[in-house]
């Protein structure tokens, strides 16, 4: 999360009234930590930590957002979290090499950029803020790949598929080698 306070410190000379709207339970040390590298550099009312959002208010505080961007260096799974974000309409900045490089297409629905890389994820954020009509094809593409590809039904059909073709291949034998 450094990187992603550092890089939307360099973006507040451009974006005046930018902010970065952090959600969740923070650990007491890390919130001091990403607080104390704002007012490093300069942007010491950046940070917002409204703390944990109920599941039933989530859609609610993310359709406030004009991106999410959560930069993880390692991402399991297909990423329920940016998946969440998509269905609300909000293009997803996220690091490439995890999970979510299964969801993202980088310049389809978001962008994804190298884990660590401030100045390509300040890149990618300065695109989506400062092009509307970007974000908002983006976003929109984000909810038709959730609405498409992301539904419970169409994932558990896919995923019987796919043991269905592996109990198609196996031996009529097991064997042990």
């Amino acid at each position: 999360m450094i990187e992603l306070v550092e890089a939307a410190c360099n973006l507040v000379k451009e974006f005046p009234d930018l902010s970065l709207r952090m959600i969740g339970r923070g650990e007491e040390q890390l919130i001091k930590c990403l607080h104390e590298k704002a007012i490093t550099l300069n942007a010491p009312n950046l940070l917002e930590f409204p703390g944990y959002i109920h599941k039933e208010d989530l859609p609610q505080q993310l359709s406030q957002a004009h991106v999410f961007a959560a930069p993880s260096h390692y991402e399991g799974g297909p990423g329920f979290v940016y998946l969440e974000a998509m269905a609300c309409g909000l293009p997803v900045v996220g690091c490439s090499g995890s999970g979510i490089d299964e969801i993202v297409g980088s310049g389809e629905n978001g962008f994804l950029v190298p884990p660590g890389d401030v100045k390509l994820l300040e890149e990618a954020l300065r695109k989506l803020l400062s092009n509307k009509t970007l974000a908002e094809s983006m976003g929109l593409n984000a909810r038709n790949y959730v609405l498409k590809e992301a539904d419970s039904k169409y994932c558990l059909k896919k995923l019987e598929a796919f043991y269905d073709s592996i109990l198609k291949r196996a031996p009529k034998q097991l064997q042990v080698i």
